[in-house]
């Protein structure tokens, strides 16, 4: 029984929770918002808001809506 089994079975438990919770889209939403917060929220672990953040910032990058400002010219 290893330490990483046992994150994995306490981080399943505690999604199971926060699948519950009817405020788990405004943790979730801190959770992106705020690079330092560890442990569970809005039902995701640091490693998938990780790749949430990645897969946002890549779309928001292909996007032909995408705006980039350049104060230069301003």
């Amino acid at each position: 029984f290893s330490v990483t089994v046992a994150r994995r079975k306490l981080a399943s438990r505690a999604k199971a929770i926060s699948a519950q919770c009817v405020v788990w889209s405004e943790r979730l939403e801190f959770a992106l918002c705020h690079l330092g917060v560890t442990g569970i929220w809005g039902g995701t672990t640091p490693a998938e808001r990780h790749r949430i953040r990645r897969q946002v910032r890549e779309a928001a990058a292909s996007s032909p809506l995408s705006v980039h400002t350049d104060r230069s010219h301003a």
